[in-house]
């Protein structure tokens, strides 16, 4: 895997006349390598997802490039290391939507010809969808007509992480049978191995000042408003019982850190550390949940909650997205959150409060309190680990094989 050190051979000086003829000459150039080259952008380095696929593909032969920066840094990093025979997109948002409408159409028309001459020279184009939209939904509508687009015209697969999501992504785009062909399910790796966990429940809890035999609801993870953070400290106001609730994580700004620390204050049950927390000390936050709380608008695929199942947490979740495909019933519960009731509500559910009807987050935290939320999180864990970085880069390297057989 690198960043900017590997470079390709010499292209030939003749130009081919057709797209397969292209082709059949890219087949050489990699046979005589022995490697096919894959330019992963952009590049998070605060995630590990893609350093885990990234090395995953390395074990498989494919040579990977993760690159962070466009257009400018990635023509020079093709520039030093040669064109790629797929170019694999993850979050395109930032290629797509700026803040204003002018600069989100010249953003886009960029992306764009920059895709057209990449598969121009033979390259291959495929989307891993991690998201319809862009969290913060500056411009949905522009954002859904463009990405509808590249994913009928442009991208040669999309990558989706589980049956739901290939669903929803087909009717967001109203895909055909054909079109929907090109939409391949490769499952989320795990974090199992990406964090240190050698403590203990009682010492991460002794760390934080939290008693044993509390139940501890976590939020975890960077605040962002779409994350509903203070709605979640609110929500955990009205639930009348003996729990703590431990919110940890930095704020996108000073305002919504505000509003967080404001409302924190207010419930001595609430325990805040509103700053970066390093990963070292990922697992004391984690160790000490018994359950971990996503209070999301809405949830397409969640790399965060496959880092709480990695610890063996129960899930307090919307039932969208992923998650009735990764969690369901048996791994936490998933509430809705434009209509009341949750999702998997049990009998023993006060369904007649009507206080309660509005604010179904409530409900979900009461109702997991009356559950075995360890057993649950034992189960999470075994599912997570089932989801191995092995497989999705083996699911993964296929669908480059699979592309690259195929003529223009």
């Amino acid at each position: 895997m690198s960043e900017s050190s590997r470079g390709r051979a010499e292209p030939s000086a003749g130009r081919p006349e057709s797209e397969r003829e292209r082709a059949s000459d890219r087949t050489r150039e990699r046979e005589s390598a022995s490697e096919l080259q894959a330019l992963h952008l952009p590049h998070f380095d605060s995630n590990p997802y893609q350093a885990n696929l990234a090395a995953a593909l390395e074990d498989r032969g494919v040579s990977v490039t993760l690159a962070s920066g466009y257009p400018l840094r990635t023509v020079r990093t093709v520039a030093s290391e040669g064109v790629p025979d797929v170019v694999h997109l993850h979050w395109i948002s930032p290629y797509l939507v700026a803040d204003g409408r002018l600069r989100s159409v010249a953003k886009a028309a960029v992306f764009l010809v920059g895709l057209l001459l990449a598969r121009l020279v033979g390259t291959r184009v495929v989307w891993t969808a991690h998201n319809l939209v862009e969290h913060e939904r500056r411009r949905p509508e522009f954002e859904r007509f463009c990405k509808r687009h590249l994913v009928r015209r442009v991208f040669d697969r999309v990558f989706v992480h589980w049956p739901s999501a290939r669903r929803r992504l087909a009717a967001e785009y109203d895909l055909s049978g054909d079109e929907r062909a090109d939409l391949v399910t490769i499952p989320h790796g795990h974090y199992a191995a990406d964090y240190d966990d050698e403590i203990d429940r009682r010492t991460a809890r002794e760390r934080l000042g939290l008693g044993p035999e509390e139940f501890v609801f976590l939020y975890f993870g960077r605040i962002r408003p779409y994350k509903q953070v203070p709605e979640l400290v609110e929500a955990f106001g009205r639930l009348d019982a003996d729990a703590r609730l431990v919110v940890a994580g930095n704020a996108t700004d000073d305002e919504l850190r505000e509003r967080v620390a404001d409302r924190a204050d207010a419930d001595d049950r609430v325990l805040s550390v509103l700053e970066y927390v390093p990963d070292e000390d990922v697992q004391t936050y984690m160790n000490a949940a018994d359950a971990v709380v996503f209070p999301f608008r809405d949830i397409f695929t969640s790399g965060s909650v496959l880092l709480a199942m990695s610890f063996g947490n129960a899930v307090v979740a919307p039932a969208s997205g992923c998650l009735p495909d990764v969690v369901g019933e048996a791994g936490g519960v998933l509430y809705d959150s434009k209509k009341s009731g949750a999702s998997n509500s049990s009998e023993s559910s006060d369904r007649s409060d009507d206080s309660d009807r509005p604010d179904n987050l409530t409900r979900a935290m009461r109702e997991i309190l009356s559950q075995d939320a360890a057993a649950m999180g034992r189960r999470n864990y075994e599912t997570a680990v089932g989801y191995s970085w092995d497989d999705a880069a083996g699911r993964t390297a296929a669908a480059y094989a699979d592309l690259l057989a195929e003529s223009w």
